[in-house]
Order: structure tokens, then sequence, then C-alpha cells
């Protein structure tokens, strides 16, 4: 009978021979795939994975004792030798997966891609357990409330996607083009970027909307609706642990039908998940701090690096999670010792998740830069604004921070929503303004911490950037004001209790009531205020132009093509929604009056002159050319035309 093995080692062989061996056959299967230039990268993967695997049968055939380098680190993080091991082949496959996917639209190998990356996860998510974890199980109560959180913050984002916002913009329509190419196959590599140089695994995600419910307006926005409403039930989970349960639930009340963050919810764009993860990861990390508990530790880690695939005001985590640890372990240094390992792991599980398309920026800058040269204050914009006001740079640099300090409460915001107030209205701004005070009376508390840099973070981030305060970069606060108005609301609560404890269910109930109207007054405000006069503003816009001629070209065949009359306004390609919704259409866009030799050639058969005001002077010499065709002209809503179209068909 062969003796048994020592303890732990069966374990750690296991390991070694089955990641060895599979990072040896994922990379040999990617090896013929890469550029030249990169097949020594996969070589080292595969001389790695084969040592691991004769280690492994080493340690079979020997029964040897793990080094003692590696003893002592699995000591220091709390868990056995063989999680070291996985923790390590975490982070090789990791790299595999940057190296099978490559650079291109289409992953060089895309199996081995996809596989590596799970493995990656899974082995760090399992290296990363401690031994000593309390089981616990997840109550159906908790999954019953979260489900109802999410069904109701669903119903104010997702109903009447298709009519609210009144037009798909050209930048949903540029995404989901995006998203279409994967549904085409011209596209399938999550790990690169895309359009306007964002992550393409967003676009990968709308895709598979895009598949149930074909090229649509509600194709794109149901998903953000969607991850709208599990921010609002994340909320409801953070503010009841940083706070107390009415806390959270006040929060998650008022986030639900926020003016600001339904908009956002109801828009086809990634902007919008930026706040689930600032709030997965910023309450995940208070909990495992106050806790010590490393589950949560590796859940903030998880939604740190998955933050990056999406809108890039996620990058500021990265900064803002350890300022935050490093302050609270000013108060408590014994704490922030005990949790080194802890935040280790938490990082090396972020690393792990972000490592693929980190690479990838790695060895294209370019890409990571742009989203931030676009918007930048910094180099020209600045240059000019000393010049045109003759402030010096630091004047100008306080005066765009205290700008973007006003986008809270003062200051309208700009760009993609103009609703003509600040981000928080009268009433909840005045009551924001009271927890933000409240907060720095407890600055040695890890949740005032953390809520308040969340807070200062895109006081920078809207100050830092141009057309301050910019609405679109702002959605990853919009959790924190909630937070703010939901943790004051329910202690003055508290405070009242303190001094009339017979009055207890009054002021409860008076806490309710209060977020209660101020929701309901945001639901109004967006539904009933803003929601008409944009339609109304917007009505000759070049979205709506888009929208309503894509609407028109829905039923018609694809033999037909557009010849497109929008100087100077727009061209028939120049709003990508067009597209988008009217795939099958071809255009040609007229450059100047109709029988100028600049203009493009017209095919034959089915035609369809589409003349948008300024000019209608074309439609006579389109007649003249086109005899016996049909003039039907488009009216606006306000009476006025959106536009003339002059249809000819093959026999006419």
């Amino acid at each position: 009978m062969p003796a048994k093995f020592p303890p732990g080692h069966r374990p750690l062989a296991a390991t070694l021979i089955l990641g060895g061996g599979a990072l040896t056959v994922f990379s040999q299967n990617t090896l013929l795939n890469v550029p030249v230039a990169q097949r020594s990268a996969v070589l080292g993967l595969i001389g790695a994975g084969v040592f691991c695997f004769l280690l492994g049968s080493r340690f079979v055939l020997r029964r040897s004792e793990p080094a003692p380098l590696l003893r002592r680190l699995a000591a220091w993080l709390r868990i056995s030798p063989w999680q070291v091991v996985a923790l390590v082949l975490g982070l090789l496959f990791a790299v595999l997966t940057a190296l099978a996917a490559g650079d291109g639209s289409r992953m060089l190998s895309p199996v081995a891609a996809l596989l590596s990356w799970g493995a990656s996860v899974g082995l760090v998510l399992l290296g990363a357990k401690a031994q000593d974890a309390e089981k616990r199980t997840l109550r159906f109560s908790i999954i019953l409330v979260g489900i109802l959180w999410t069904v109701v913050a669903f119903l104010p984002r997702g109903i009447a996607t298709g009519e609210i916002p009144p037009f798909l913009s050209g930048d949903e329509g540029s995404a989901g083009l995006s998203a279409v190419g994967f549904v085409t196959g011209d596209w399938n590599n999550i790990f690169v970027t895309g359009w306007f140089s964002f992550p393409s695994l967003y676009f990968f995600i709308q895709s598979l909307f895009v598949r149930v419910f074909g090229q649509t307006t509600e194709a794109l926005r149901l998903l953000s609706a969607l991850a709208g409403a599990l921010t609002v039930t994340a909320v409801y989970f953070t503010g009841s642990a940083m706070f107390n349960r009415r806390a959270g639930f006040l929060a998650a009340l008022f986030l639900a039908a926020f003016h600001f963050h339904v908009h956002f919810s109801r828009i086809g764009l990634n902007n919008i998940w930026d706040g689930l993860w600032y709030t997965v990861s910023i309450g995940a990390l208070w909990y495992a701090w106050e806790r010590e508990n490393r589950t949560a530790y590796l859940v903030s880690g998880l939604a740190l690096g998955l933050a990056q695939y999406f809108y890039p005001s996620s990058r500021i985590l990265f900064g803002l999670l350890p300022l935050a640890v490093l302050l609270a372990g000013v108060f408590d240094r014994q704490r922030l010792n005990r949790a080194l390992p802890d935040l280790t792991l938490m990082l090396l599980a972020a690393l792990t998740v972000f490592l693929p398309l980190g690479i990838y920026y790695l060895r294209h800058p370019d890409q990571y830069l742009a989203p931030i040269r676009r918007v930048s204050i910094f180099g020209p914009w600045i240059a000019n604004e000393m010049s045109n006001t003759g402030l010096s740079f630091g004047e100008v640099l306080a005066r765009q921070l205290f700008a973007g300090l006003q986008a809270f409460t003062y200051a309208p915001l700009r760009f993609w929503y103009t609703p003509d107030t600040p981000l928080l209205r009268s009433y909840s701004a005045g009551i924001f303004l009271l927890g933000v005070f409240l907060l720095l009376t407890r600055l040695r508390q890890m949740r005032s911490l953390l809520l308040l840099l969340w807070l200062a973070a895109f006081v920078g981030v809207s100050g830092l950037s141009e057309s301050t305060p910019a609405a679109q970069r702002l959605i990853a606060v919009a959790p924190a004001c909630a937070l703010v108005i939901g943790f004051v609301v329910s202690e003055i609560a508290s405070l009242l209790q303190r001094l009339w404890p017979r009055g207890e269910r009054l002021f409860v109930a008076a806490a309710f009531l209060l977020v209660a109207a101020l929701a309901a007054d945001d639901m109004y405000f967006y539904f009933n205020g803003y929601t008409p006069h944009t339609r109304s503003v917007q009505v000759h816009s070049n979205a709506a132009v888009a929208q309503h001629l894509a609407d028109y070209l829905q039923d018609k065949p694809g033999s037909l093509q557009v010849v497109f009359f929008g100087q100077p306004s727009m061209g028939f390609y120049s709003i990508p929604s067009l597209q988008y919704l009217a795939p099958h259409i071809r255009g040609v866009d007229m450059v100047d009056d109709w029988g100028a030799p600049e203009n493009p050639e017209v095919g034959s058969g089915d035609l369809l002159f589409v003349f948008l005001p300024g000019n209608e002077d074309q439609i006579n010499a389109v007649r003249a050319s086109y005899p016996g065709g049909t003039l039907l002209r488009h009216i606006a809503t306000d009476g006025e035309p959106l536009y003339w179209l002059y249809e000819v068909n093959s026999g006419g």
C-alpha cells in the first residue's frame, strides 16, 4: 500500500500538474497564431507551464517539501502553499489571455483567450480564499430584497426606452454599430478598445441585447436601464452596511428616482456602469475593512478590475481606494497592518481581471490616453483660457475646480444632459450639504473618508475637464450623493429620537416621507418637465431628423438608395443612429446643387431624395430629372417642415 502524502501535498501537486499542464496546452494552441515578435513571450509561458507540470510530478514521486519561501509567503497571506501557486498561475493565465486575444478586432485564439481569462480569475479566487474563512450562506430574504429593489428601480428606467429620451443620439448609434460588429462576427475581441477608444467588452454585452431585440433603440437602452437598476440595489446594501438599514433604504429610494441617474440609465452608453462598480468596490472595501472580511476584499478587487472595461472615470478607483485605506490606517495602524495580506490579495484580484486589457494598453498607450486627452483642460485649452482671461495657470485651475464643486448644488449641468439645474435640485442640494458637513466632523471613520473622497474625486473630474460641469462625466458620483442624503436624513431622525424618544415612529415616518417627496418631485421633473421640454427644443435637431427618417426607412426594401441633400447641417452618414436603425439602406450625400460635377454619381433603381430645410430649392431640379415621382413633406411637432421626400421607383 503506497504511503500517505503529507498534509497539503496533494492539492499542491494537483495544482502544479493541472495548472501547469493547462498553461502549456493553451499556450501551445496560441503559439502559431500570434505575431512572430510575441512568440518568445508565449514560449516563456510554455516553459513556465512545463516547469510547473514537472515540479508537480516531482512532488508526487518524491514527496518533497515546499520551498521555505513558499511556506513563509503562504503563512503571511494566511493561505496554503498550493494557493500561492494558484495565484502565480492565475497571473500567468491572465498574460496568456492578452497574447491569445491579440490587438485586433478578432481574437487570435478565441477559445484559448476566453478559457485562460476564466482560469486566471478562478485560480486567483481559489488561491485567495482564506483557510479559516467562516462559511456563510446567502439568505433567501436578502436575495428577495435585492430582486425587489432591482425591479422597482428598473420601472422608471426601462419603460418606454424607445421614446424617452425622444431621439437616439449619434453616439448611441455608434455604440450600437460596434455592438452589431459582434453580432455579424466582424468583432469578437473583448480585450481591446473599439469606438471612441472605449473597451469593447461593453459592446459585446450590448450585442447580446441586439441579438434578442434586433437593431432597435430599446436594444441599446435596456442594458443601461438594468445597470442603473442594479446600482440602486447596490446602494441599498452599501448604505445598510455602512450606516443602517434605514439609511440604505432612504438612499436607494432617492437614487431610484434621481432625475440625473434616471436619465443616464435610459441612454445606450457605457457611462451608467461606473456608478455600479464604484458602489460595489467602495461598499465592499468598507465592509471588508470594518469586518476584516477577506471575501469582501476580493469582491472589491473584482469590481475594481471589471470597472476598467467600462467608462474611463473608473480609473480613479485605483487611486481612491488605496488613498482611503492609507488615511484610515493613520487612525488605526493595527487594523492596517492586519489588513495588508487581504489588501494584497484584493489588488491581485483586480490586476488579474484587468491585466488582459492592461497589456493591450501598454502596447497601445494612445488608446489609454485618448479619452483623457479629448476632454482634459491641460494643453491648448488652458493656454487659450490664460490668454483670453489674463489669469495665471493656478488661477485658471482654481476657477475650474471651484466650478467642478458647484456642479453638485449650484451650477447647471451641461453637454449631454441640460436640465437647467445642478446635479441636485434645490431641496435635495440643501440636505446633501448637511450630510457632507456632518461627514466632515467624522473623518476618523472609514465610511466618511470613502464617501468624501468619492465626492472630491468628481470635483476633480468635473473641474479638470472641458465643458464644466459636463453631466456625462459625473455619473459615477450619483450613488455617493444618494448615500449622503440617505445617511443624513436617517441621522437627523436618530438625533430627534434622542431628544424625544416617544416620537420615534413619527420621526422615522417623517424621514421616509421627506425622501419619498424628493423622489416624487424628481420623477415629475424628469418625465413631465425636462422630457417634454427636450422634445420641443430638439424637434429640428439632426438626431430628430435621423430618428424620423430611420423610422420611415424601416419597411423600405434594401434596393432603395437615398440621395441626401442635408448640407450644411448633416450628411446621411454623419449621424450613426441612422445607419444603426436602418442598416439595409444605402445613402449618398449631395455636396452641391443638383447636376454639379462635384456631386457623387447616383445609381439607377429605386431612389429616395431627401431635402432638409435650406435645400428645398433643389426639389424642382430633381423632379425635372426624375419626373413622375411622389413628393411628401414631413412636418415636425411644431408645425414646421422637418424634411421633404421625393420618391422615384425604378418603373417611374
